[in-house]
């Protein structure tokens, strides 16, 4: 779209050379920019209206033309608004040109190939890069959730640096894998967490997002059935920045900021005056006092009222964050480049957390020759991830927010760690002085070729290959003075982990023009991968000194463990596209696939896909339409795999390493199941694009349906070899679902600089159903899992609130709802609704204006129930007593019942309290309904008049900020609504709020 012909261009320059000037004329010059990523367009053409004089930019973005003050210059190009500028005393104009529609015919990236979106059967979304680029996260794949429609980020943690749950189109497994494939320049990367002791650390984290050009969400199967056996869950494709012909240019980023933990208000602690007067209250409650007088007597025997801690404030902090980038790229005819570094620094709003990540890469691309090009992508980065405990751990500090009691101090009065709380686990104490630090080298490798074969136009050889070398280290230490390092005197470990992905690819593909009628392209592949896991674990205990945490100091080896493991994957594949005139386009994939993990009987497997599809807006009848631009419709189907699974599932296994009568012995472990074999997922996808005035509106819907069979379920067996159950396939599950996108180009004006508004918002509804299960009661006390219903049912007594005249607690007796008992036993368990979203989505606007652009994106999730897993602990109105570990939720102190005529939820609060009122029902069931403003961004580019006075191409200051505000529809709710894929609120890192300063400028 960038290059004019060599007609036109040639067309031009006659006229030029021809024309006939009157008048004085003065050389006129500058340059010509897109507005969406300040790159220069190349061919763009500029003439002098009622003239045939004219001239064109050349691969800088720049002209030269002669012309008389009064001229008007009409500057056009392909997909752009036309500019007009006036000719004054100036000799320099600089022109930036906009988008004429919200969608033009961008390319769609496979990883295989790439296609015309208006050519390509397939679901598939781009995100927008040039916004994930800005925000202050250290994953670009936190910033990708309410940017893609069927996409869901679930962010537990806020850890910096964490590891993202995400969903394409609903939950596609039970057993196996869940996530999507992640394609970095055509790599198939290592993306799950890394090591034993982190929980949050993965690959992806060392992805610089600057680094980015392109992402694209591949969701159906014409889509993704090229991947076959991998592709199951859906792929993400990510393309790195190439080198473009020209100049040198150099390009710098740098952004810094602060982040706070959001919802602060709403996580504070009850301090001392509030949790005295709880237990005052209980006391008297529960006949231990007649009045505040004895009340107060039994305290101050158990507590110590003149200590306040506020061990919000004591656990968490301002955090902090740093980004700096710099690149280099440009080229000639033959050879282009792409260099850059990074550096993140981010300091987390807990203490003891934060995130380190260096990056560098380089990327060339040489024509060696007019039938050989090579091109080369390299990266490698180092990541370190500081982390503490979570969830129930004892030296989880999130855990102890809640928990601890403010009468108990963080110091002792010697400045010593108080250690007679929570068996000794001080959680400031924990984070400082322990270690828990997780380490990532990530390189990734890839060399292409493209060779032109003779004889045949069209046909091309490209043989590829690629390694990706993971190698994690987590270091852990704990301090002799706490918990777990106390009862050891000191205690650490170290585990190292060696990951390998290597792939060779070759490609034989063709591609044809007939007749300028039939668009054929056609390829075919062979791909080999193997994986290789290589990893060692070694514990040491009682260390002489706790400032000398490394193994050696440990005199006390208490275990040493280590394996090795691989995987294989051979393929042969077969995609074809054709199309007649652009007005209808079909694609067929099938892909051959033999997996190492499979059973003897199932090694291999075929998957493939068929697609269809109609462009009508170019039909004669449609042509003469002034409304509609575009009408596309699409459909697909087929059939992928899901290969992730253990490396032996499928084989008859004995452990080693057992003791038998003090000698060395086996035990079998697993049982052989030569019948195992893939998860298969069938997707159904009806596409439908409607692009109205000039594509200044586009709407497209997707309406779906994903069926995944032969589900992986361990069937009991026999016991008399000492195993209970085999692996094998049974099962089926379903999602059901429409998504819509809707791009708007609100405002536009016509001059250059002036006004734009534009919107893009996107909805997925999904439905996820049980179609069948192997037999056996999967209902545990909290899911209840049966054919017709969700997979992520809940499952638990139904809270029925407060008896208003005693304070007692309710239950129902059954799903009816309308009888209650004060008995929790005599309660009934009924469905209590999904932890799935009813819908889900992103809402942006950008507005611009001279230079000045505002950003705003608004997401939402709806419908979902979320469940406290810690609520026994801190909603016990009374029972946990004076324990030190007994703070309660703020909802006792503020809702709590307190005398007859009392409407409320929360139960009347009782010292020692046994009525059950704490145990697992709905009344730790809530809504996890939200709408956030997710990220705010005001920028400013500086004009060309001052850029080029400054010898720059390009300056931006910008302002950011990050989960800013937060609406949550049930106001029960204590804790941040936006949990783990699984509903459920595990004390975890609240996320942060964040305010992010940044400037980027290239020269």
């Amino acid at each position: 779209m960038k290059y004019l012909s060599r007609i036109s261009l040639v067309g031009l320059l006659l006229m030029t050379l021809t024309a006939f000037s009157v008048g004085a004329q003065t050389e006129i010059t500058g340059t010509v920019t897109s507005q969406e990523d300040n790159e220069p367009l190349i061919g763009a053409t500029i003439l002098i209206e009622g003239t045939a004089r004219g001239t064109a930019t050349d691969i800088d973005g720049t002209f030269s033309l002669q012309a008389s003050q009064g001229d008007v210059l009409i500057f056009s190009y392909t997909g752009m608004k036309d500019v007009r500028m006036t000719v004054g005393a100036q000799t320099t104009i600089n022109v930036v040109m906009q988008a004429e529609g919200v969608l033009i015919d961008e390319v769609v990236v496979t990883g295989y190939g790439n296609q015309l979106r208006s050519t390509y059967t397939g679901a598939a979304v781009s995100a927008p890069v040039e916004r994930i680029a800005q925000l202050p996260r250290a994953s670009f794949t936190e910033s990708l959730q309410g940017n893609v429609a069927g996409l869901q980020v679930n962010q537990g943690s806020g850890q910096p640096g964490a590891f993202q749950n995400i969903r394409i189109r609903g939950l596609g497994s039970i057993n196996a894998g869940t996530n999507p494939l992640y394609v970095i320049d055509g790599i198939p990367v290592i993306n799950e967490n890394i090591g034993n002791e982190s929980t949050t650390s993965t690959p992806l984290s060392g992805l610089n997002p600057q680094d980015i050009a392109d992402i694209q969400v591949l969701k159906d199967a014409s889509a993704t059935s090229i991947y076959g056996s991998r592709a199951a869950n859906g792929v993400i494709i990510i393309t790195t920045k190439q080198g473009k012909s020209g100049a040198a240019r150099v390009s710098a980023n740098v952004q810094t900021g602060i982040s706070n933990v959001s919802l602060a208000d709403e996580l504070r602690p009850l301090n001392t005056a509030e949790y005295v007067e709880l237990m005052r209250e209980g006391l008297i409650n529960a006949g231990r006092a007649e009045n505040v007088s004895e009340a107060d007597a039994i305290i101050d025997d158990n507590l110590d009222r003149s200590i306040d801690t506020d061990w919000f404030d004591a656990i968490t902090r301002q955090g902090n964050f740093t980004n700096a980038n710099l690149s280099i790229s440009g080229g000639n005819d033959k050879t282009r480049y792409f260099v850059s570094g990074g550096y993140q620094e981010n300091q987390g709003t807990i203490i003891g957390t934060d995130f380190e990540r260096l990056s560098g890469r380089l990327n060339l691309t040489t024509e060696m020759t007019d039938w050989l090009e090579v091109d080369t992508r390299i990266s490698l980065s180092h990541t370190t991830q500081n982390t503490v405990a979570d969830a129930g751990a004892f030296a989880n500090p999130v855990r102890s927010i809640f928990r601890f009691v403010p009468t108990q101090p963080v110091y002792n009065a010697d400045g010593s760690f108080n250690t007679n709380i929570n068996a000794g686990f001080n959680p400031v104490g924990e984070a400082l002085l322990n270690t828990d630090v997780s380490e990532i080298t990530n390189l990734l490798a890839a060399v292409n070729a493209r060779i032109d074969l003779p004889f045949v136009d069209g046909l091309t050889y490209e043989p590829y290959f690629s390694i990706n070398r993971v190698m994690g280290e987590d270091e852990t230490f704990f301090n002799p003075a706490f918990g777990t390092g106390a009862s050891r005197n000191g205690y650490g470990e170290n585990d190292f982990d060696i990951r390998n992905n290597w792939i060779v690819r070759n490609l034989i593909k063709y591609t044809s023009l007939i007749n300028d009628t039939h668009g054929v392209d056609v390829t075919l592949g062979h791909e080999a991968q193997k994986f290789t896991t290589h990893s060692v674990e070694t514990l040491v205990g009682n260390f002489a000194f706790p400032n000398l945490t490394t193994l050696d100091n440990g005199s006390n080896p208490e275990a040493i463990s280590g394996f090795k493991t691989e995987n294989t994957i051979e393929s042969y594949f077969l995609n074809a596209n054709y199309n007649y005139k652009g007005l209808f386009y079909v694609n067929g994939t099938v892909r051959r696939d033999g997996s190492s993990r499979f059973g003897s009987n199932e090694r291999y497997g075929t998957f493939w896909s068929a697609g269809l599809g109609v462009n009508l807006h170019r039909f004669e009848f449609m042509e003469s339409n002034a409304l509609i631009s575009m009408l596309r419709v699409r459909a697909s189907y087929g059939v992928n795999g899901n290969q992730e699974i253990g490396n032996f599932d499928s084989r008859g296994l004995y452990d080693t390493g057992q003791d038998y009568n003090g000698e060395g012995g086996i035990v079998l472990s697993d049982l052989e199941n030569a019948n195992l074999t893939w998860e298969v997922n069938k997707p159904f996808n009806l596409g439908i694009e409607v692009g109205l005035w000039n594509d200044r509106v586009v709407l497209i819907t997707d309406i779906y349906s994903r069926r995944t069979s032969d589900l992986l379920f361990n069937r009991p067996v026999s016991a008399i070899n000492g195993v209970t159950s085999v692996l094998s396939n049974i099962g089926e599950l379903e999602n059901r679902g429409v998504e819509f996108q809707l791009n708007t180009l609100n405002l536009s004006s016509s001059e250059p600089g002036g006004f734009q508004w534009q919107t893009n918002f996107n909805i997925t509804f999904n439905t996820n159903e049980v179609i069948s299960l192997p037999e056996g009661d999967f209902a545990d006390g909290v899911r209840f899992r049966a054919v017709g219903n969700p997979w992520s049912t809940w499952y638990m007594r139904g809270y029925a609130g407060v008896d208003a005249q005693t304070g007692a607690p309710l239950w129902y007796t059954d799903e009816t709802e309308t009888e209650t008992t004060t008995s929790y036993a005599q309660a009934g368990l009924y469905q209590q609704g999904t932890s799935e979203p009813d819908f889900f989505g992103g809402f942006t606007n950008v507005i611009s204006y001279k230079g000045f652009s505002l950003s705003a994106q608004l997401n939402f999730d709806w419908g979902r129930k979320i469940r406290h897993n810690w609520s026994s602990f801190t909603h016990t109105d009374g029972a946990r007593g004076f324990s030190t570990t007994g703070n309660l939720a703020r909802s006792i102190y503020e809702r709590r019942w307190q005398q007859p005529g009392d409407i409320t939820d929360t139960p009347q609060f009782v010292f020692g309290n046994n009525t059950n009122s704490g145990s697992t029902s709905t009344r730790f069931l809530y809504d996890g309904s939200y709408i956030s403003l997710r990220d705010l961004t005001l920028s400013y580019n500086l004009p060309s008049s001052l850029t080029q006075r400054m010898r720059l191409q390009n300056l931006r200051l910008f302002v950011s900020g990050s989960n800013l505000w937060i609406y949550v529809k049930d106001d029960r709710l204590e804790r941040d609504p936006r949990t783990d894929a699984g509903g459920a609120i595990d004390q975890e890192i609240p996320i942060p709020k964040t305010f992010t300063f940044g400037l980027d400028i290239s020269f």
